[in-house]
């Protein structure tokens, strides 16, 4: 039997050059510039295979008794699925979930605070693009 072990050692991040702490207005600042510079667009071209997905998605939770909230926020649309007991995605499980992450624009996985349930996988379909300026920075095109 053949294995193959590889530990990575965490590195500590170089300190910052110039260390301190923003005020709660300083913070409020940079936010307030960050935001300035981004522009959200609608894209309407999507509304068709967004309620196609989002009824996969839909038919997905049910056919594996998979509790499920979708949301739609002001420029993307979440789908949080909640994962109980469940160690390992196998057979059509995987498949299917493979095939609705591939469709998604973001995904990420969290844990729960509550300790209900094992894992929370969520779903986020842009409906409006975000651009700096004239550059698209997401969703890919």
């Amino acid at each position: 039997m053949e294995m193959y072990f590889k530990r990575y050692e965490l590195l500590n991040p170089p300190p910052d050059r110039e260390e301190r702490n923003l005020s709660q207005g300083e913070a409020e600042q940079f936010i307030k510039k960050l935001y300035e510079e981004l522009n959200y667009r609608y894209m309407p071209e999507r509304e068709g295979r967004i309620k196609k997905l989002l009824e996969e998605i839909k038919s997905f939770a049910e056919l594996f008794r998979i509790d499920i909230d979708i949301c739609r926020m002001e420029t993307d649309i979440e789908a949080r699925l909640y994962f109980r007991y469940l160690f390992s995605w196998r057979g059509s499980l995987k498949d299917d979930l493979i095939a609705l992450l591939g469709k998604c624009d973001e995904i990420k996985i969290e844990t729960d605070k509550n300790g209900e349930y094992d894992y929370i996988l969520v779903l986020k379909i842009a409906t409006h693009a975000m651009y700096r300026g004239e550059r698209r920075i997401f969703p890919a095109e």
